[in-house]
C-alpha cells in the first residue's frame, strides 16, 4: 500500500499546463482499491482470480465512497473451498 499511496501523492502534486505553456493549476486525483489473497493450489485458478477481482472492486468502492484521493487496501484472506466452488 505504501507504493500506491506515494503514487497518489505524486499525482496530487502534479500541475498541468495548457498547450501554450500557460499554467492551468489543474490537479488530478484518483482513488485506488487493493486486495490480496492467500491462494492454495487445490483451488481452480479462474475462481481465485474472480474472487480477487471481486475483492479489489469492493476495496475500490470503499475508496470512492470516501471521496477522491483515497486508497483502501483489504488484507489477505485465505480463500475457502466454498468461496471458489
Amino acid at each position: 500500500m505504501l507504493a500506491i499511496e506515494k503514487l497518489r501523492k505524486i499525482v496530487a502534486n502534479l500541475r498541468w499546463s495548457a498547450k501554450d505553456g500557460a499554467e492551468q493549476g489543474a490537479t488530478a486525483l484518483f482513488s485506488a482499491g487493493l486486495a490480496e489473497a492467500v491462494v492454495r493450489t487445490e483451488f481452480d485458478p479462474i475462481d481465485v482470480v474472480t474472487e480477487v477481482i471481486n475483492r479489489v472492486e469492493h476495496a475500490l468502492g470503499q475508496a470512492m465512497s470516501q471521496g477522491l484521493g483515497h486508497v483502501v487496501a483489504l488484507g489477505p484472506t485465505v480463500l475457502a473451498a466454498s468461496a471458489v466452488a
